[in-house]
């Protein structure tokens, strides 16, 4: 997946990612494809990054060293010195780090919009894109790109099959690969990956 992840233009990281969607808030934590050429594609080693997206200023990217022993030791050093201070400075009960939000729903999983990347090994049979698009068409996902490279020279007769959505609900997407997975012609478990468009 990797591999053909590169292939497409995309690296795979692991995202938290929160959103406002109307009066309610999209969060969710899990691998996903995002552009090789956009920033948090190219945080590597011990290094963490925040993307904050501002109605005026648009993306800002916060990056520095987030995981190891140092750096985690200095933050959790740095976070006790300054309870430490605000306690005996008496700052404790008034100091405030968040301001208040209004009250939000968190929008259910199955109704969070991504793109998907898909991996289903395959026979190396006529119809089998047929049948899997009819399923996708069946759950409303369009398809946005698919791979396949050469004839199966393994001894079972498989391939992968690539294939990449357009936004589509999670739901509609979990329903797909249930019923593809059933197909006669796919062998194995389908991998499915989240696309992100940053």
């Amino acid at each position: 997946d990797i591999d053909f992840a590169k292939e497409l233009g995309f690296t795979i990281k692991l995202l938290a990612i929160a959103k406002a969607v109307g009066d309610r808030i999209e969060a969710r934590v899990h691998p996903v494809m995002v552009p090789s050429g956009a920033l948090l594609a190219n945080i590597k080693d011990e290094f963490n990054a925040v993307e904050v997206v501002g109605s005026a200023v648009g993306p800002q990217v916060f990056y520095g060293r987030g995981a190891g022993q140092s750096p985690t030791a200095s933050a959790v050093i740095s976070d006790l010195l300054d309870l430490a201070e605000r306690r005996l400075t008496g700052r404790a009960s008034r100091a405030r780090f968040f301001s208040d939000l209004p009250p939000a729903r968190i929008v259910p999983p199955d109704e969070v919009d991504t793109g998907f990347y898909c991996r289903f090994t395959v026979y190396d049979r006529p119809g089998v894109l047929a049948q899997i698009s009819r399923v996708f068409a069946d759950e409303g996902i369009s398809i946005a790109s698919v791979v396949q490279h050469g004839r199966s020279e393994t001894e079972d007769g498989t391939v992968p099959l690539i294939m990449t959505t357009h936004e589509a609900p999670a739901g509609g997407m979990r329903e797909a690969v249930v019923r593809i997975d059933r197909l006669c012609v796919v062998t194995g478990r389908p991998q499915i990956i989240r696309i992100e468009k940053t």
